[in-house]
């Protein structure tokens, strides 16, 4: 699926644009008892201790690794049993047939993931994202991430107050140079608001897809990750990664500490692992129309599940175990 020119308004200094836009925010409340199981109740989150802490030995990387196939303990849960599951990422639902996409486990090479992590760990992200941070003050943990909106060619950008009449408005194709103005001002809103001795912070690198699909580079039909450790995405921006990095650097020189989740390249090796033309339409296209021209509807960018985004809530499990 390719990129779609959106005509955005982001507002500088301002925080709420910055959000309502282009950064995702999942707030997750903790309440700790001293059962087994893993509950959500509303935002509130209780997590069990883990039995292997394994992942928390010194040295373990957990994102250096390789995915290993197994069909013995994968999938963790059945894509038709979860309640939770939306159509747009029920690959096997939506007619995919080869389904092992499913038992791939990620493994890291001098450590392990958690065995068992909560499967009841999901988090408000969307009811979160529409309210504003007001939420976010008072949470444990917030987990951010922020890349896509900022690959459109150009935005308008809003300075000043959308009620006044002295408003500004530009277009702007810096995206380098826009990203950065927007993580600076998240790393201002972090530290007027944020609770140092309680709020737990995280930040999630940017998930990758395919470039090129006009030119037949398409995740359609892929049936296997790329197992060359060397190998990057093609659109796993490097330059707005760096950025990110700076920005937590600076960040932690303050005093204020973010944890980098730097999921790229693991996931980047799972081009196997996108819906491509196995997800809703929601207009009257035919199956006929879509697969002979699969290159514009099949869907790189996001993932099918059970899959990649389950590894991502492990690492983050992991992570918060750990801290």
């Amino acid at each position: 699926m390719g990129l779609k020119t959106w005509k955005n308004v982001v507002k500088f200094p301002h925080l709420a644009s910055l959000v309502l836009l282009a950064l995702v925010a999942v707030a997750i409340h903790l309440t700790r008892n001293k059962g087994n199981d893993a509950v959500q109740l509303e935002n509130q989150v209780l997590l069990k201790e883990d039995s292997s802490k394994n992942y928390s030995a010194p040295g373990c990387n957990l994102f250096s690794g390789r995915w290993v196939y197994d069909n013995v303990s994968y999938p963790l849960y059945k894509e038709r049993q979860c309640s939770f599951m939306e159509y747009d990422f029920a690959c096997e639902i939506s007619g995919r047939q080869d389904l092992k996409y499913q038992n791939w486990r990620w493994q890291p090479h001098l450590c392990d993931l958690p065995s068992n992590p909560p499967r009841a760990a999901s988090y408000c992200s969307n009811k979160v994202n529409r309210t504003h941070g007001r939420h976010w003050i008072d949470a444990d943990i917030l987990v951010f991430d922020s890349f896509t909106w900022w690959m459109d060619p150009i935005m308008t950008i809003l300075w000043g107050s959308f009620e006044s009449p002295d408003a500004i408005y530009k277009k702007v194709d810096m995206k380098l140079r826009r990203y950065e103005i927007a993580l600076s001002t998240w790393s201002d809103w972090l530290e007027i608001h944020i609770n140092r001795t309680k709020t737990k912070l995280f930040f999630m690198s940017l998930s990758p897809y395919p470039l090129g699909m006009e030119h037949g580079h398409s995740c359609h039909n892929k049936r296997e990750p790329i197992l060359d450790e060397r190998y990057w995405a093609s659109a796993a921006n490097r330059s707005m990664m760096r950025i990110v990095e700076s920005t937590i650097e600076k960040l932690e020189e303050r005093g204020l500490k973010v944890e980098y989740l730097n999921i790229t390249q693991l996931s980047g090796y799972r081009e196997d692992a996108h819906p491509s033309i196995f997800r809703t339409f929601w207009g009257t296209l035919t199956n006929e129309e879509i697969k002979n021209n699969v290159e514009r509807y099949a869907d790189c960018m996001h993932w099918c599940l059970p899959g990649v985004p389950d590894v991502w809530n492990q690492i983050l499990y992991a992570s918060i175990m750990k801290s």
